[in-house]
């Protein structure tokens, strides 16, 4: 694995040709406008690649397994049974990082990093996405410093 600036790139090697392996990205989330919005927003950078789209966890899981992409950025609140209900449904064995999108209630925030996702975007940009996605990608998690440490009471 070689890094060019911050961008992850694995080569790969078929026919003594070299490509340039994409970070494999699935989308899930119950609004198709919003995943609509993400895939735009996400196809501007050359280095990460959406290979599916999910409106369900049942989805979700299922593209996991038959794509087996990366990094899964889904809604916390994905129907049915939310994060929980999705993490029932992933294959340990081939378990994508997880990134989770904003979502409006501090306990879900803590009731997430205590559960299995590798990041959560709280707030942020296309750019914002982006790198926590690369972060996941090359094996860190990805938690604002506002969900890690907590503020006075």
């Amino acid at each position: 694995m070689f890094s060019l600036g911050f961008f992850p790139f694995k080569r790969a090697y078929r026919g003594g040709q070299t490509s340039i392996r994409r970070i494999k990205v699935v989308l899930a989330h119950d609004q198709v406008l919003f995943r609509e919005g993400l895939t735009r927003i996400l196809d501007r950078e050359g280095d990460i690649q959406v290979a599916g789209q999910a409106a369900s966890g049942e989805e979700a899981a299922e593209h996991c397994r038959l794509l087996v992409p990366d990094v899964l950025v889904t809604d916390v609140a994905l129907p049915p049974g939310g994060l929980e209900g999705l993490l029932l449904l992933l294959n340990h064995s081939q378990r994508p990082r997880i990134l989770l999108l904003p979502f409006p209630r501090k306990e879900k925030v803590e009731e997430s990093v205590s559960s299995k996702v590798d990041g959560i975007l709280v707030d942020g940009d296309g750019a914002e996405l982006a790198r926590s996605i690369r972060a996941l990608y090359r094996g860190e998690r990805s938690f604002p410093r506002a969900v890690i440490e907590p503020g006075p009471r």
